[in-house]
């Protein structure tokens, strides 16, 4: 006789590609149901990113009857299940997973055009990679799942990047900021450096026009008319549009050591002796041992060697003579054997905000998001050909880079790359096309996307 498992849907992973889903300045989630339907069904991130599961995992997908299905915006995990005893409608898995499971996959870039697309923290691709995680424990305003650490608060006390994306607070209202050039560490966020995010805040007395969106208690919202208007919600001057997730993307938080079976980790200043001991994530130690010259001499370097460790999270402490630990080391790393991937994503077993079964085991069916930001930039143009009548007498809000040079402007601002459309004003009477996101280079502290023009 034979027997038929029924599977459901343990999780769902989406990475959410900004670029590719978001339409000139407005969000994906700012759209129309049929908008973002269309948009949906010619998408698939598969085609920029491979999504694999590490062999480690593929045993225990098949140990405990978990199958692998592609998504246009990602994965799903399915698992048998048979019915709950206790709960009528709910599932529990056919083959439990034990309670220190982890379910691992690597990211990989297929097509390279993504790395122009999306806004990523720098990571040197040979020991650096970033980690998605349940771990996180991130639930976004809006209650959605994300495997990516929260956008941290703006810090008076650090330098920024222009690129860098942090939270800010003004009158006990949340807005987040992106610099638009390097900054230098400052009481608050510099008006001429820094632009708010995906609109403006909501300022009293300030007139807008029909239409002008401003974010406020954390809603996007519309004018409804001209004028000086009462805050939002205020149902006669506003009209509320979405929620958008200012705390979430990928950032600097998500970076993460990576190293291999046999590691050599630099000691400066030189030491007599260390002490080298690794953890994995559950705590226990894996490697713990002195390390010293047979001929005396100082030690120049700590080495690491987990040759029968599985992949995965580990912290690591390496200790001088004196008993404290070395500075500069990682104090975590993920072990890896093989080239280095773009990322990993991991999905624990365990409990917490985003765990996978209730305490009874049943299955919760999460679906969990990656947001890959679209990059911004100040928009550059070039122009080619009879510049004799340039620079025009109204520059409509372009910069002309150089009194001496009639050939470059650029926009007063940034502007997102996306796969849709910006519409900018009309230069000396004509339209100006967007630039291509592999045109963004960093000049001066700022990042500029360019465009070559021919008159």
């Amino acid at each position: 006789m034979s027997f038929q498992h029924i599977y459901r849907p343990l999780f769902v992973v989406h990475l959410d590609h900004d670029f590719a889903l978001d339409r000139g300045e407005r969000e994906f989630a700012a759209l129309d149901e049929g908008d973002r339907s269309a948009i949906l069904a010619s998408h698939s991130i598969h085609d920029s990113l491979a999504i694999e599961p590490t062999a480690e995992t593929r045993e225990t997908l098949r140990r405990h009857r978990l199958r692998v299905r592609a998504r246009p915006t990602g994965f799903a995990v399915h698992g048998a299940v048979r019915a709950s005893t206790t709960a009528p409608g709910r599932f529990i898995l056919a083959e439990a997973l034990p309670a220190e499971a982890e379910l691992r996959f690597t990211i990989a870039v297929i097509r390279p055009a993504f790395l122009h697309e999306a806004s990523l923290p720098t990571c040197d691709p040979r020991t650096q990679a970033l980690v998605f995680s349940t771990r996180t424990g991130h639930v976004a305003e809006d209650g959605t799942l994300h495997l990516t650490a929260p956008l941290a608060a703006f810090d008076p006390n650090r330098s920024y990047e222009a690129g860098e994306r942090v939270l800010h607070t003004r009158d006990g209202q949340v807005a987040l900021l992106q610099a638009e050039s390097d900054a230098a560490a400052a009481a608050q966020p510099a008006v001429d450096r820094w632009v708010e995010l995906p609109v403006p805040r909501f300022v009293a007395g300030t007139s807008y026009a029909r239409d002008a969106r401003v974010l406020h208690d954390g809603v996007v919202h519309a004018a409804r008319r001209d004028g000086v208007l009462p805050a939002p919600p205020d149902a006669d001057a506003w009209t509320a549009l979405y929620t958008p997730q200012l705390r979430t993307g990928v950032s600097a938080a998500d970076r993460t050591s990576v190293l291999g079976r046999t590691t050599r980790v630099p000691l400066d200043p030189p030491q007599a002796f260390v002490t080298v001991t690794v953890r994995d994530r559950l705590g226990q130690t894996v490697l713990q041992e002195r390390q010293v010259r047979s001929d005396a001499a100082a030690l120049t370097e700590a080495v690491v060697r987990l040759p029968a460790a599985p992949d995965g999270l580990y912290s690591l402490r390496v200790d001088g003579p004196d008993g404290a630990a070395i500075a500069g080391m990682p104090a975590t790393f993920h072990l890896h054997d093989g080239a280095v991937p773009l990322a990993f994503i991991e999905i624990a077993a365990g409990g917490g905000p985003l765990a996978l079964l209730d305490g009874d085991g049943h299955l919760l069916a999460p679906e969990y998001h990656v947001r890959f930001r679209h990059r911004r930039a100040f928009w550059r143009y070039i122009f080619h050909g009879d510049l004799d009548e340039l620079p025009p007498a109204d520059l409509a809000g372009y910069v002309q880079d150089d009194a001496a040079d009639p050939a470059r402007y650029t926009t007063a601002g940034t502007h997102p790359l996306t796969a849709g459309f910006v519409s900018l004003p009309a230069f000396d009477g004509r339209p100006l096309p967007n630039p291509a996101p592999a045109a963004i280079r960093k000049v001066g502290g700022r990042l500029l996307a360019e465009a070559f023009v021919l008159r």
